[in-house]
């Protein structure tokens, strides 16, 4: 597994978010795009494909893994 649970990920802009239809991860739905960049905390892999973050705002969104990376430049933050 690349992240683990409360890794910072960078999410850019023009990323599909998506939603859990009918309380199953086999049926993801379309939601929404990013408007622009933003830093989320990972929280979860949901399949191989798609992983659950969170907003600084406390949204809890669904990404392709594919579209996160982890946040340069913080180290050691405690």
């Amino acid at each position: 597994m690349l992240y683990q649970k409360g890794d910072l990920v960078h999410i850019p802009s023009d990323v599909t978010i998506y939603q859990n239809t009918f309380g199953s991860t086999k049926a993801l739905a379309f939601k929404g795009k990013t408007s622009y960049p933003t830093i989320a905390v990972y929280l979860k892999q949901i399949n191989y494909h798609f992983s659950l973050v969170t907003t600084v705002r406390g949204n809890k969104q669904i990404i392709k893994t594919d579209n996160l990376s982890f946040v340069k430049g913080v180290s050691d933050v405690s």
